[in-house]
């Protein structure tokens, strides 16, 4: 299948097989040498030349060119050139053998084509996975957070009921209490003379002290629902659950409602020194968002 050809040191082939007629579309030597000889049939002469010269040399040569026909159709060959000695080993003729391998050579091309394609596509489901990955941790991300806001409006609505009875009672408790005082008073001014049994239990329950400790008492419980109606307060603004449509809202509310949340952690611990908070904010206007 492979086509031969023989040729004396000036390059004129004097013979050649049958594959090598089809190949070369040369029916005989004579055709062929009319048509340029091997030469004729390199698309790149430099190869033609480094072939002729390594053969009159006395080397071999073996590689691949690209090659066309006598009515020039572009095919890939295999060549293997060889010089003919003499008895006195002086180069009289070279012989070649060349394999038609512009199949292969496409089928190669082909095939890297197809890999790089298959690379490319790996690349893609590279990516897509990746995104994926990273839809489904912001999916995880956006339900725990969602379940997050549930529980903490629920707490929220919780507390905020039992608070707010406590913080609108504390103001008649300490209307009572003033005006319990107020009849302790009277009655002292009224009854100088306190019989034994009064006086004793005055002394027991340290009256004085009770008179002056009680709005203490009361302005601190005060001090304590508001801080709690605040943190309540906060919470629902930070979960914002059931405010689901697009509305204007203040970025520094939310900022300030998350520093409220966040208080017990920017005070100082035995393992971290306070954590100190300086708020310096512009004239925002609102923005609207979800």
């Amino acid at each position: 299948s492979d086509a031969i050809a023989f040729a004396d040191p000036a390059g004129n082939h004097f013979y050649q097989n049958r594959s090598f007629s089809r190949l070369y579309e040369c029916a005989t030597p004579q055709i062929f040498n009319e048509f340029g000889g091997l030469a004729a049939t390199f698309t790149d002469a430099e190869v033609a030349q480094k072939i002729l010269e390594m053969i009159l040399a006395g080397k071999a040569w073996m590689g691949e060119a690209e090659q066309r026909s006598r009515h020039d159709r572009i095919m890939q060959t295999l060549i293997r050139a060889y010089a003919i000695r003499n008895e006195q080993d002086e180069v009289v003729g070279l012989v070649s053998a060349i394999t038609d391998i512009t199949d292969r050579k496409q089928a190669e091309k082909a095939l890297r084509q197809s890999e790089a394609k298959l690379q490319q596509r790996a690349r893609q489901l590279k990516q897509t996975l990746h995104e994926l990955r990273a839809t489904q941790a912001q999916l995880i991300q956006t339900e725990k957070m969602s379940s997050l806001g549930q529980l903490v409006a629920g707490v929220a609505h919780e507390i905020n009921n039992p608070v707010n009875f406590i913080h609108g009672n504390l103001e008649h408790v300490g209307q009572y209490a003033q005006d319990l005082l107020a009849l302790i008073d009277l009655y002292e001014q009224q009854l100088p003379d306190i019989p034994p049994a009064i006086h004793q239990q005055i002394e027991s329950i340290d009256l004085e002290f009770l008179r002056e400790d009680l709005p203490k008492i009361l302005s601190s419980m005060n001090l304590g629902t508001d801080r709690i109606r605040g943190i309540v307060q906060s919470l629902r603004t930070f979960s914002r659950l059931d405010e689901s449509a697009m509305k204007e809202v203040d970025i520094h509310e939310g900022i300030n409602s998350t520093l409220v949340i966040l208080s017990n952690r920017l005070k100082a611990k035995p393992d971290h020194s306070e954590v100190q908070v300086i708020q310096e904010y512009d004239d925002l206007p609102l923005v609207e968002c979800y």
